[in-house]
C-alpha cells in the first residue's frame, strides 16, 4: 500500500531541486482533500484509475499487462507487470518565484519472509 503523506510547495533558490531542512516550503495535507474518484477503467490488457482533489491535484495511474505504448501523451513504452504514475498540479498557485514540487510517499508492506 502506498500512502501520499505530504505535498511540498518549496522555494528552490538554487535550481537543484532538492528539498532541505533550510527551505521556504508551503505543505499540503492530503489527508484533509476530498478526494474523488473520476475514472475507473478496466480492460485485458490494462487498467486505469484516475482520483482527484478539487481538480487541483490529480492522480493517475495505469497497470499494464503487456508491452506497449501508453495511451496518454508521451506515449512512454511500458513492460508488463508495470504500474505508470501521473501526477497533474492543475490551478495550484505559485507561493514562490521558483516554485518546485516534492511528494512524501509512505509504501507499507507485509508479507511473510522467505526462508533461503
Amino acid at each position: 500500500m502506498t500512502v501520499i503523506n505530504r505535498i511540498f510547495q518549496f522555494d528552490d533558490i538554487g535550481d537543484t531541486g532538492t528539498i532541505t531542512n533550510q527551505s521556504k516550503a508551503f505543505v499540503y495535507d492530503p489527508h484533509t482533500f476530498a478526494w474523488n474518484r473520476t475514472l475507473l477503467w478496466a480492460s485485458e490488457r490494462d487498467v486505469m484509475l484516475a482520483i482527484n482533489a478539487k481538480n487541483d491535484f490529480l492522480f493517475k495511474l495505469n497497470a499494464f499487462s503487456m508491452r506497449d505504448h501508453g495511451l496518454d501523451f508521451p506515449h512512454l513504452l511500458h513492460s508488463s507487470n508495470s504500474t505508470q504514475v501521473d501526477i497533474v498540479f492543475n490551478n495550484v498557485s505559485s507561493k514562490f518565484d521558483r516554485p518546485r514540487f516534492a511528494l512524501e510517499l509512505l509504501f507499507v508492506v507485509s508479507e511473510q519472509a522467505v526462508a533461503g
